[in-house]
């Protein structure tokens, strides 16, 4: 059984026939890089220590020590978790890191340790009969399983915490830590019982109130012959449809995490509200908008839009206060337009773009938006002031462009489009076509919201496709290629590059941003000379159909970094989440590769046949962090809500998994939609002090000996040299100065780890970077890096610091 604690990540359960209790500590207490064995370097009674960015776990008989200090106010928390009646035989190191450890702490040598092991799980054996306890970091949150044997006794299992203000236990489902830091929420996440067969079955379990500071668990009417799994991972997982084929194709979040979806359904049964602005299908496939609540228990709206053809909703965005803007296709001469919108006369297949309220039952605008053949929205992004951004794909050569736009004459095949709407429906501040002399499609694209510029991908077959100054391939590859373009006010082709291989086709399906124009694209690519980068996750392509993370500069020039992602079946880029920092990337989509790369623990690593994953990786596309399979079925879009919590929108088949409580945990025939929440691992986020003066220290046990999976990239205007040297010396010196600037910003990206003292400093060479003024430093506990994104000025006041 999992319990939840605020952001953690549940692991593999060991042994059939065995019952399995997994619990997480707080997102606040993150997890350690490795566990370090205690050969008597340090004075106390832990057999293992770990830390991580300010925060300690110490493994001691009976007991799990939790150290942590707010970076912001300096106040330190001690929360120990205490096994009563245990009887640990033993605890063990497991899964041993590349890494070791040399301690020499103090002047008395007979302490000094050398070539100290690290481990990324350690065991305690026989905590209570048949009963072991896993401890883990579990991509970045630490984690601890129960895993019991055949007739083991999970009553047992009694957890008493100490070094906290009061516990709650709220209706057996929430678990309630106050500490001095504030709540701490736990609550019972999914659980199931699974067999031999790997055949899966839902299951209640609770909390169970012992005492005042101690709990446990109990799980009613579990089969024993089949083992428990109860997984924090997976938040909740919901399928929403009827009895024929309904379709989940993009998903949208609002600050506070509710959730919006729209796609298409063929069923007369689809779960329309009442009071829905639309309950009823109108012809052989329907728009479909939904709502639900951030918990998935509840469908606060559903609604059907079309005509008496088919159409799909393809895009959807919503604001805060809860208004929904949709996109899609019709084939409907009778789709519902409103009067004084753009365009309310069908010509053929045209596309659409309405705009209703959150409840699903006022449509406040809609229209068509097209010409006199075959027309279709893809995506958009709706600004502040409510005007849309549009981008698709038409084969019309009268679509609407206005004048001054930067191309106002069709092509040829299908042409792209991007185009502006005014927030009514009733104006196009600009439209234009982009495109050459063949097919091309856009599939995604990303606004920046300060100059309003939009970066499209899709595929192109058209050698003409227009390309700018010093592409990074100015030339078509062959077949399907991928493409990013940038256009600026409808008038400006700022940046515009192919992207492929010639052994294959290749299309662009997601695009995110940095705040500096950087592009992160993924797609799919059959092209086994896709262009990959040095210091990729996987720069060799694994047959059928591949996945690619590409960056691309923002002039279209060059790449950051580009890696294949997938195995030797067939792999389908979805969707794709980062921060604007580009720090972080998740990605969902589906898989028929048996080899998919999947992680150790995750939520679920067995293949079924046609599966959804989702997945976490660093920022520089190096390093897969969390990995999982979560059924049939195929994933379209992924998002992350305010809380760090991944939501992953798609269509589902019989397979995939539910979780009880959720709004509908049984399949309901054909495919069905799905909505699932799941935690894939937190981004830390650490502080620094600005100094001028001083040069910056960054604490790290070595430096990288070859420029492989490093990077530093000017983002500024400052003065400074890319060509960074890489001493084999153990420090790392960036020759980089500050003359006239008052702030720059760099992306880095290399992978560094620190040596912690008794004291619990980080004693490590550092990465000096020699300045004139200002300058600042930086020093921070030991822990993994990644990617950082560091800003800074010359002022003395925090500087936000992001890694992973």
């Amino acid at each position: 059984m999992t319990a939840r604690f605020l952001g953690i990540v549940a692991g593999t359960l060991l042994g059939v026939s065995s019952l399995a209790v997994a619990q997480s500590v707080p997102k606040s207490f993150s997890a350690p890089a490795s566990f370090v064995e205690n050969r008597g370097q340090w004075d106390t009674p832990a057999h293992f220590i770990a830390r991580r960015d300010g925060g300690w776990v110490r493994a001691e008989s009976g007991r799990l020590v939790l150290q942590r200090e707010d970076a912001e106010s300096h106040q330190g928390v001690v929360v120990a978790l205490a096994f009563d009646g245990a009887q640990t035989r033993a605890i063990e190191g497991v899964q041993k890191t590349a890494t070791t450890f040399n301690y020499f702490l103090g002047d008395d040598s007979s302490r000094w340790q050398t070539e100290v092991p690290g481990f990324e799980a350690i065991v305690y054996r026989d905590l209570y009969p048949g009963i072991d306890m896993v401890v883990r970091d579990a991509s970045g949150v630490l984690e601890y399983d129960f895993v019991l044997a055949p007739g083991a006794d999970l009553s047992q299992v009694r957890v008493r915490y100490e070094g906290i203000e009061s516990l709650r236990v709220l209706g057996d489902e929430r678990l309630v830590v106050e500490t001095v830091l504030g709540p701490l929420e736990q609550k019972i996440p999914a659980a199931w019982t699974e067999g031999s067969g790997g055949d899966r079955a839902p299951v209640e379990c609770h909390y169970r109130r012992l005492g005042e500071w101690s709990v446990g668990f109990w799980a009613p009417s579990v089969d024993q012959r089949q083992r428990l799994v109860i997984d924090p991972s997976l938040e909740w997982s919901s399928v929403i449809g009827g009895t024929d084929r309904d379709e989940i194709l993009d998903i949208a979040l609002t600050s506070a995490g509710r959730i919006f979806a729209t796609g298409f359904s063929d069923s007369t049964d689809f779960p329309a509200n009442p009071g829905a602005y639309d309950g009823t299908l109108n012809g052989q496939t329907d728009v479909v908008v939904l709502q639900i609540s951030p918990s998935g228990t509840t469908l606060f709206a559903a609604t059907y839009i079309g005509g008496s053809d088919n159409e799909q909703g393809n895009a959807i965005d919503v604001t805060d206060s809860g208004v929904v803007t949709v996109g899609g296709l019709t084939d409907s001469s009778n789709f519902p337009t409103t009067p004084g919108a753009w365009d309310t006369t069908f010509s053929s297949r045209d596309g659409f773009v309405l705009n209703l309220n959150g409840t699903g039952t006022t449509l406040n605008w809609s229209t068509f938006l097209g010409g006199s053949g075959a027309d279709f929205v893809q995506d958009l992004a709706v600004t502040q002031s409510g005007d849309v951004f549009l981008c698709g794909g038409t084969s019309s050569t009268n679509f609407p462009t206005i004048a001054g736009a930067y191309d106002t004459s069709y092509n040829g095949g299908y042409d792209c489009f991007v185009t502006r709407m005014t927030s009514n429906g009733a104006g196009l501040p600009y439209s234009t076509f982009v495109g050459g002399s063949e097919t091309e499609w856009a599939f995604a694209l990303a606004l920046d919201p300060t100059t309003l510029a939009v970066t499209v991908t899709g595929f192109t077959e058209s050698l003409n496709f227009p390309r700018t100054g010093g592409a990074f391939q100015p030339s078509h590859q062959g077949g399907r290629d991928a493409f990013m373009f940038r256009m600026l006010g409808g008038s400006t082709l700022q940046a515009s590059t192919f992207l492929g291989g010639s052994l294959g086709d290749d299309t662009g399906t997601d695009i995110t941003i940095d705040s500096f124009g950087n592009a992160t694209i993924i797609g799919s690519t059959s092209s086994s000379n896709f262009p990959t980068t040095g210091g990729a996750y996987d720069a060799t392509y694994n047959g059928g159909t591949d996945l690619f993370v590409t960056n691309v500069n923002a002039a279209a020039t060059g790449l950051f970094y580009s890696t294949f992602l997938g195995g030797s079946g067939d792999d389908y880029a979805g969707g794709l989440y980062s921060p604007s920092n580009l720090t972080t990337l998740y990605i969902a989509g589906e898989t028929t590769s048996a080899d998919f790369p999947v992680t150790p623990g995750a939520f679920k690593t067995s293949f079924g046949g046609r599966e959804v994953f989702a997945l976490r990786m660093t920022g520089n596309a190096a390093l897969l962090q969390y990995s999982t399979f979560l059924g049939q079925g195929g994933a379209t879009e992924i998002e992350v809500d305010s809380f760090g919590d991944v939501v992953v929108g798609g269509w589902a088949g019989s397979a995939f998994v539910t979780t009880p409580g959720s709004f509908d945990s049984t399949h309901n025939g054909g495919r069905d939609g799905f909505l699932t929440k799941l935690r894939l691992g937190p981004i830390i986020e650490l502080k620094g002090r600005a100094v001028p003066g001083n040069p910056l220290h960054y604490e790290m046990t070595g430096a990288p000996s070859t420029e492989t999976g490093f990077r530093a990239q000017v983002l500024s205007s400052c003065s400074g040299s890319t060509g960074i040297p890489l001493p084999n010396s153990g420090g790392l010196v960036l020759p980089l100065t500050f003359d006239i600037c008052t702030q720059l910003s760099l992306n880095i990206a290399v992978l560094l780890q620190g040596i912690i003292q008794s004291d619990g400093t980080a004693t490590t060479p550092n990465l000096a970077w020699p300045n004139v003024n200002p300058g600042i430093v930086i020093t921070s506990a030991a822990y993994t890096l990644d990617l950082v994104n560091l800003q800074f000025s010359s002022v003395t006041p925090p500087i936000q610091f992001v890694s992973l």
